[in-house]
């Protein structure tokens, strides 16, 4: 198996749409009815546009000449906190093909190496409650559960 992990460009788009495409449906597929609503309230990881690529850190897995990942994420700083370069990884999606080859290891990897290379002193990221499988993989991956948000409509 041939992979890379780059930075993705603007011949990319097509194929990062697609995939958060999927991984917008994969994700509706796993929320609770009792929670739909919440997810709901926005739109997830809605349509590309071409400054996308430029104000966040996308990367992708080509294997074998087929896009088949991608991470996206961005940095923010935080004034008045201890730990004040925050490195967000927003989202890490591998096509159900390409998955448990180590594509999103490869992919958290490069974007680590990337929020450290900026001056982040810390990575977060955030997954829906039902999704276990993200769940188990984030602390797998030696991040560890922090917080617990709770929600209600008014």
């Amino acid at each position: 198996m041939a992979t890379t992990i780059r930075k993705a460009s603007q011949k990319d788009m097509p194929a990062l749409q697609e995939m958060l495409d999927l991984l917008n449906s994969e994700r509706r597929h796993l929320w609770s009815q009792k929670n739909k609503i919440f997810h709901d309230r926005s739109k997830q990881l809605s349509k590309l546009r071409k400054d996308d690529l430029e104000k966040n850190i996308f990367f992708v897995a080509e294997d074998n000449g087929n896009i088949a990942g991608f991470a996206l994420g961005f940095v923010t700083s935080r004034k008045g906190y201890k730990l004040s370069k925050l490195g967000y990884l927003d989202a890490l999606y591998v096509k159900p093909a390409f998955r448990a080859k180590g594509l999103a290891k490869k992919l958290t990897d490069a974007i680590l190496k990337n929020f450290k290379s900026k001056g982040c002193d810390h990575m977060t990221t955030h997954t829906d409650a039902e999704n276990k499988v993200a769940q188990k993989w984030y602390e797998g991956a030696g991040m560890s559960h922090v917080t617990v948000e709770y929600w209600k409509k008014l």
